[in-house]
C-alpha cells in the first residue's frame, strides 16, 4: 500500500502559496477594474464583462489552491500537479500564437516565466513530494496510511486496525505506530509481551 497521506513538503507549500497569491492578485484586478485591463493586466480584454468572468475563474483557482495548501496534506493537493502542468503548457502555446496581443515589457516577461515555468515545475514538485516523509518519531519516519483506521466507541481500535498496528510494530516501527495510532490496552500489552516496545 503506497503511503500518500503525508504532509506537503515545504517547497510544495511555497510554490502553491505563490500560485494562490498570483491568482488572487489577477482576480482582484480583473473583477474590480474590468475596464482597465490595458493598464493593469497582461493584455487588454474587451468587453469588460469578459475580464470580470476571467477574474472569477482566477478567484476560484486561488481559493482551491489556498485551501489545499492550508490543509497541508499531500493527498488532496496532488491533483493540482497535472492541472498546473497542462494549464502552463496550453497557456504557453496560446501566448506564442498571439504574441501581437501582448505589450513588450516586464509584465510580459513575468507572464512567460510563470507559465513556461509551470510545465517543468510540476514534475519537480511531484518528485519532491514523493521524497518528503514528514515528521519523525524517535528517529523513524512517521507512518501516514492512505486510508483512515476504523475505530469503535470508547477509543479502542477494531480488530483489523489493531492487527495492522501490530504488523507495523513488528516491522520495527512500533514507536511510530503507537505514537500515531494509540491502541487499546490489549494491543499495547501484546506489543510489550513480544518485546517490540519497552
Amino acid at each position: 500500500m503506497e503511503e500518500t497521506d503525508r504532509p506537503m513538503s515545504p517547497l510544495t507549500k511555497v510554490v502553491f502559496w505563490f500560485v494562490a497569491a498570483n491568482a488572487l492578485v489577477g482576480a482582484v484586478s480583473l473583477i474590480v477594474f474590468p475596464a482597465d485591463t490595458a493598464r493593469l493586466f497582461f493584455w487588454e480584454i474587451n468587453p469588460p464583462i469578459n475580464a470580470a468572468l476571467f477574474g472569477a475563474l482566477y478567484l476560484g483557482g486561488a481559493a482551491v489552491v489556498a485551501l489545499v495548501t492550508y490543509r497541508g496534506r499531500w493527498e488532496p493537493a496532488r491533483f493540482l500537479i497535472p492541472v498546473l502542468v497542462s494549464a502552463g503548457a496550453l497557456i504557453t502555446v496560446t501566448t506564442l500564437l498571439h504574441l501581437d496581443r501582448f505589450s513588450p515589457g516586464p509584465r510580459f516577461v513575468y507572464w512567460l516565466v510563470i507559465y513556461i515555468g509551470a510545465t517543468p515545475a510540476g514534475p519537480a514538485l511531484l518528485r519532491t513530494a514523493r521524497a518528503f516523509r514528514g515528521s519523525e518519531v524517535d528517529g523513524q519516519p512517521a507512518a501516514y496510511p492512505s486510508y483512515p483506521y476504523p475505530r469503535r466507541r470508547g477509543g479502542c481500535c477494531t480488530g483489523r486496525a489493531r492487527n495492522s498496528r501490530l504488523d507495523l510494530a513488528r516491522a520495527g516501527r512500533g514507536a511510530v505506530a503507537l505514537a500515531h495510532y494509540p491502541a487499546g490496552r490489549s494491543a499495547t500489552a501484546k506489543l510489550h509481551a513480544q518485546g517490540v516496545v519497552a
